[in-house]
């Protein structure tokens, strides 16, 4: 189940007025800090046993729904890799299925490699989380625990509902996808969602949008800023804790964002306990009054 509350680490002040007020920044794939995001996973194994699967199994209702949704997103993303339509029943799907050039793994592979590359450069990524009390992630995402959190409620009631699914929906990310995308429909959604074993601290949730025709970039090396902004009420944006080692000057910025901003979001200090530990405990309460359950 999806939880109420997600987080985002944020690493000084200097923009917590727009993002206490509501702004969220999807950044583009290749400025993400994982060098292998959204890059392709080939899996010969799976790819076959599932190309074999559609064609002795009549395709499922859930199944053609994905389907169609596959494809409403590729003609939204990119319409040129869009190779064939959906059939329009069910009973075709295991007839297309046969088709002998899904037999050319190579050619199948070098599609998905060009579909791939073509997707990566076209998306945005709003990285949130549940690890609040992770310490890797204040030292990385929060200067070292200067910075603080956000806590955003029910975010995907203020996303815009102009596009396709998945985007603009919190998802969680999976990190044990090992198949990569296969001739399933639903593994499709391994592309935007799926990390190595080594970022599971993150216990990440993402939320996945297109880039702006202007930001687009196919340069997978262009180190210059492509970000695409989207503004949503602030009421969604519900808590403010500070690191405890936050500057005075900081907080006391952060306290003024808050009171101009969003006055009705709640802000907290976090501070060390007598043995010197972070203490969290203000964090689970406030997650508690928000009707969410610690994870």
């Amino acid at each position: 189940m999806k939880p109420r509350i997600l987080f985002k680490f944020i690493n000084d002040a200097e923009y917590a007025s727009s993002i206490l007020g509501g702004c969220l920044k999807f950044t583009a794939i290749h400025e993400l800090n994982d060098p292998v995001e959204m890059l392709p996973t080939w899996n010969e194994k799976a790819y076959h046993a599932s190309l074999d699967h559609v064609r002795t199994h009549d395709c499922t209702e859930e199944d053609y729904a994905v389907w169609l949704e596959q494809q409403e997103l590729i003609k939204f993303l990119t319409p040129d890799q869009l190779r064939a339509e959906v059939p329009p029943s069910r009973e075709m799907v295991k007839q297309m299925a046969n088709w002998l050039i899904y037999n050319d793994e190579s050619l199948m592979r070098k599609r998905l490699n060009e579909f791939l590359f073509d997707l990566r450069s076209k998306l945005g990524v709003l990285s949130l989380t549940r690890g609040y009390d992770s310490l890797p992630m204040w030292a990385h995402y929060a200067a070292n625990a200067s910075g603080y959190l956000v806590a955003y409620k029910d975010i995907d009631d203020g996303l815009p509902k102009t596009d396709p699914p998945p985007l603009f929906h919190a998802l969680e990310v999976d990190y044990n996808a090992t198949a990569g995308v296969t001739y399933d429909p639903k593994t499709y959604r391994a592309i935007f969602l799926r990390k190595l074993p080594d970022w599971k601290y993150e216990k990440e949730w993402r939320v996945i949008a297109k880039l702006e025709k202007q930001q687009l970039s196919t340069n997978l090396n262009k180190t210059s800023s492509a970000s695409r902004y989207v503004k949503m009420e602030s009421c969604h944006v519900v808590g403010v804790f500070a690191g405890w080692r936050m500057k005075e000057n900081d907080f006391k910025s952060l306290e003024n964002a808050v009171r101009s901003a969003n006055s009705q979001a709640q802000l907290i200090r976090l501070e060390l306990d007598s043995e010197g530990w972070p203490n969290f405990s203000p964090i689970k309460e406030f997650l508690q009054n928000h009707d969410d359950v610690p994870q």
